[in-house]
């Protein structure tokens, strides 16, 4: 399967898939490492470990209808199967999503349909919820609205006070479960193992629900190996 990556920031999944490629032998090639920002780490990062890159900086694009035609027309050039969306923080337009429909796939750090957009951390926190985590779904028109392949919740403590040390360290759990997450999503996609029908996820010809596969720490680890063993 060729995934082109499309990041604007640090690159730390796109690190994690890269790693989890070379590391479980997934039948997964990296054809190009796409940015929006011509200062993103995540683009130094890619070409340190030997990927493709190119970058089109959305500011000198006059609107982002043509930012997103010069983009899909460099990323086509690399014929990926899929776009895998690894913290990119552009909105892309109708006309983008129809051209790769049902090839481009986001992680996005909720349990969706909670906390849609950005500062989810500090929402889930300031709603006193008991859970959060992360959601590995279809790219639609809609914003963080597609159906979803698979969550991993994390819980949160009790009567937990909102401040930003406790948003960052809830961050930075949802991180890691992304990092093992996002791999075993790719790898369904990879051994043809998920389909898209109407709106709806099927793993293995059977239709998941709308929170798609749901994994707590411990069982996604469990998941993770049983696919690296597989590959193996």
């Amino acid at each position: 399967m060729r995934i082109a990556i499309l990041l604007s920031g640090a690159g730390t999944t796109m690190q994690a898939i890269a790693e989890a490629i070379t590391s479980a032998r997934l039948n997964i090639e990296i054809v190009a490492v796409c940015s929006d920002n011509p200062k993103a780490q995540g683009i130094a990062l890619a070409r340190d470990i030997g990927l493709k890159t190119e970058v089109l900086d959305y500011q000198r694009a006059n609107t982002r209808e043509d930012f997103c035609n010069a983009f899909s027309s460099c990323i086509e050039s690399y014929q990926p199967d899929y776009l895998i969306l690894a913290g990119f923080m552009r909105i892309l337009t109708a006309s983008f999503i129809n051209q790769f429909k049902s090839k481009i796939i986001n992680i996005h750090p909720s349990l969706l349909p909670k906390y849609k957009g950005l500062n989810t951390h500090r929402r889930a926190l300031e709603s006193g919820d008991s859970e959060h985590g992360s959601s590995v779904h279809l790219v639609t028109e809609v914003l963080d609205d597609g159906p979803i392949i698979a969550q991993a919740i994390t819980p949160i403590q009790a009567n937990i006070q909102f401040n930003e040390e406790q948003t960052q360290a809830l961050e930075q759990k949802v991180k890691a479960l992304e990092k093992v997450l996002y791999p075993l999503c790719l790898t369904w996609l990879a051994n043809k193992r998920i389909a898209f029908h109407s709106g709806e996820v099927q793993l293995d010809g059977r239709k998941l629900p709308k929170t798609g596969m749901q994994y707590d720490e411990v069982s996604l680890k469990k998941a993770w190996e049983e696919e690296r063993l597989k590959c193996n």
